[in-house]
């Protein structure tokens, strides 16, 4: 059984690395991920690890060598210790942790994977992390980029991207799984395939726990709820200056211009990941309702009493913009109403 989980955590991170060299290098490979999570398993710093690939040759930057040692070692499971108080500590865990570590994508650690099975959802959300498992599914070749776009735009899904992802499988689905469907669509094949295997890797771990699986069919606000539920530290707010801002460190961040919500700007989203180009932006996004955060994560959010204001913000007064032309007060509503008079 760990042997299942232990395969099933060891591809979403070599997933992870192939998205991030396709972000950063533009290109991606298996073997290369794989070899690079071997290579930070030997090293002790993100020096080293920078060291050892400067000396086979790679064209790594030290920051980018730095930031991969850091995503591996934070998403590769910890080996565990043999020491009796670790022993007493592993035999208390109960069925639940062990469902919680079979499924690292589906639900943060204080959410209940069982919920998917509870909100009547499981079986989206089974297609959903396969999907976000994998690298770009859409591919855009620079002589039919008009073309690719075109045929991207129409599995675009009003709620968001997670919703994309589900539509363009479940639309491979529909087309028995065909090649000339991918291509015809600018869709890497492969890709699909890759996510199919996850998913069905994942069935079975639902199969083996007996837990149902269950459609939400066009009740797209279950599935929405889901995501909140395990992706609510990675909420965001629009930001009446600029983009948005994350709700946890208020950081500011942008929806990604290839996102089906880049033309909506919905007030409250949450995201998969972040990734820094120019700017720090949003991939797969999805718009959500305030009142979830709370309805899901109570721990962690709260509604606000609208009665109370912070000092900072009862401090705060609307005043016009200079005019050299008129007096300092002639703006107000009194100063109008002598004149008038």
């Amino acid at each position: 059984m760990d042997e299942d989980f232990d395969k099933l955590v060891n591809l979403q991170v070599v997933s992870k690395v192939c998205t991030e060299l396709e972000n950063h290098l533009g290109y991606s490979d298996n073997t290369l991920a794989e070899f690079l999570i071997s290579l930070v398993e030997e090293k002790s710093s993100a020096a080293s690890f920078h060291a050892a690939l400067s000396e086979m040759g790679g064209e790594f930057t030290e920051t980018f060598s730095g930031s991969l040692y850091r995503l591996i070692n934070k998403l590769k499971p910890k080996p565990k210790k043999n020491d009796a108080d670790d022993f007493e500590a592993a035999a208390e865990k109960d069925e639940k942790d062990e469902k919680r570590k079979a499924f690292p994508g589906l639900a943060l650690q204080d959410e209940d994977p069982e919920l998917t099975v509870a909100l009547g959802c499981s079986e989206e959300i089974l297609t959903v992390v396969a999907m976000l498992s994998i690298q770009n599914v859409f591919y855009r070749p620079k002589e039919k980029q008009a073309d690719a776009d075109a045929k991207r735009a129409k599995f675009f899904q009003p709620e968001g991207d997670h919703l994309t992802l589900l539509a363009v499988y479940n639309s491979w689905k529909q087309n028995k799984f065909s090649n000339m469907w991918c291509h015809e669509n600018f869709i890497q094949a492969r890709t699909l395939r890759r996510a199919q295997d996850v998913r069905k890797q994942m069935l079975g771990i639902m199969d083996r726990y007996k837990l149902d699986v269950l459609s939400a069919g066009m009740n797209f606000n279950l599935v929405r709820k889901c995501i909140v539920s395990g992706f609510f530290r990675n909420a965001a707010k629009k930001d009446p200056q600029e983009g948005y801002k994350t709700l946890v460190e208020q950081s500011v961040v942008y929806i990604h211009p290839s996102s089906a919500l880049f033309n909506r700007q919905p007030e409250w989203v949450v995201y998969h990941d972040l990734v820094l180009t120019t700017k720090e932006y949003m991939r797969e996004v999805t718009a959500v309702e305030p009142q979830w955060f709370v309805e899901f994560a109570p721990a962690f959010f709260k509604v606000g009493d609208p009665t109370r204001m912070s000092k900072a913000k009862r401090q705060q007064r609307i005043e016009p913009l200079f005019n050299k032309y008129e007096e300092p007060n002639s703006w107000r509503i009194s100063k109008t109403r002598m004149r008038r008079n």
